[in-house]
């Protein structure tokens, strides 16, 4: 996915220029380039990820990744002859971090900002960046969980956490039939998201979930609402949490000798 995400800020910057996709290189660089985060030489982009924080093994990868696709396009003479220049900064999956980081990186000039992490993050410098009119491209959110709807210059790949969740559940209950399904969610908007999905499911099916059950983001003892769904009958547990906590969600649920089948979002 972060590859495809490469390729694709290739195809944009193609596209952007003129030039020919079959081809890389095929003029020099016009005297005069005046769009933002772009030289003769080089085109910048920016990535808010959390490198420090929850999701640190993925932000980390995101940028090694994008930082190995940038590192190839370049080998290969870059775009319409100019080099790809990742810059990418620290959200530690904080709100307030990552509106610094991204202030700091329109304030330096990037042509778009690609591959950003974690939905509070995303969702706290969106707009920001769209405002500025900057390209938002393939946040590794689904798409429009940062916002409730889609805005020009904005691209994403993924489903809305709500419909993974619908969708998973959907085929869970048409496989196994009827279960007690109980809701497990970080309190804000990704969690709510997973539970807005559920219940929708549910709802379609004319029932209700047999307990819905929320912790504060970062929480490390989940045993209190694990015992509460796990006396309520719950024998699917719907995750709306990031990964470290659905890790620590199973291993808990597995000291309380309970072993539901448990649904997340794909990045949980």
């Amino acid at each position: 996915m972060i590859r495809r995400a490469a390729a694709l800020l290739a195809v944009v910057l193609l596209g952007a220029s003129g030039t020919d996709a079959g081809a890389v290189v095929l003029r020099p660089p016009p005297a005069v380039v005046p769009a933002r985060g772009v030289t003769p030489h080089s085109v910048t982009v920016g990535s808010v990820l959390d490198l420090t924080g929850p999701l640190a093994a993925e932000g980390i990868a995101i940028r090694n990744g994008l930082q190995m696709a940038f590192d190839e396009i370049n080998a290969h003479g870059g775009v319409d002859g100019r080099k790809l220049v990742l810059v990418a900064k620290d959200s530690a999956y904080d709100p307030d971090k990552a509106r610094a980081a991204a202030r700091a990186l329109l304030k330096r000039g990037i042509f778009a900002m690609i591959g950003s992490n974690g939905t509070p993050p995303v969702s706290a410098t969106t707009t920001m960046v769209l405002d500025a009119g900057v390209l938002q491209l393939f946040p590794f959110v689904p798409a429009h969980t940062a916002r409730s709807e889609a805005r020009r210059l904005e691209f994403g790949l993924d489903l809305p956490v709500a419909a993974q969740i619908q969708l998973g559940l959907k085929a869970l209950l048409d496989l196994r039939g009827t279960l007690r399904v109980g809701i497990l969610y970080r309190g804000d908007r990704y969690g709510r998201a997973a539970l807005r999905g559920a219940v929708r499911e549910l709802a379609r099916r004319g029932l209700q979930p047999t307990a819905a059950a929320t912790y504060e983001p970062g929480a490390q003892d989940l045993s209190k609402p694990l015992s509460a769904l796990r006396a309520a009958g719950a024998e699917l547990v719907v995750l709306g949490a990031v990964p470290q906590e659905s890790f620590r969600a199973l291993a808990q649920a597995h000291s309380l000798r309970w072993y539901p089948t448990f649904l997340c979002p794909k990045d949980c």
